[in-house]
């Protein structure tokens, strides 16, 4: 395994939904139609305006852990878990496994 992550997450510059709005449910869209690129999109644009969106950051990093990108997707799921704090949801229990999926697969 590699040294943990520490870095911010880069944003890709690039991005087409930029000042777009309704950008969780767009993302959540292009996911269900097996769009990855543009949902790994939308979901960047949507947490460079609100980057305390927790459902967000479980979304990119299941995107990124989907396409193989296990050190961006521990990134935000470690990110979203963060955001959770004490909480005990399901969608925190959720995340934590797909962080130990990113981990086991780096």
């Amino acid at each position: 395994a590699s040294e943990e992550n520490t870095e911010e997450y880069k944003f890709q510059t690039e991005n087409e939904f930029f000042n777009e709005t309704n950008l969780t449910k767009k993302a959540q869209q292009f996911n269900s139609e097996m769009k990855i690129n543009k949902a790994i999109l939308a979901a960047e644009a949507d947490l460079a305006s609100d980057e305390d969106n927790k459902e967000q950051w479980v979304l990119l990093g299941t995107l990124k852990q989907e396409g193989d990108q296990d050190i961006e997707a521990i990134y935000c799921l470690k990110k979203a878990i963060a955001l959770y704090g004490s909480d005990s949801s399901p969608e925190k229990n959720s995340a934590l496994v797909k962080l130990a999926v990113s981990y086991i697969n780096e």
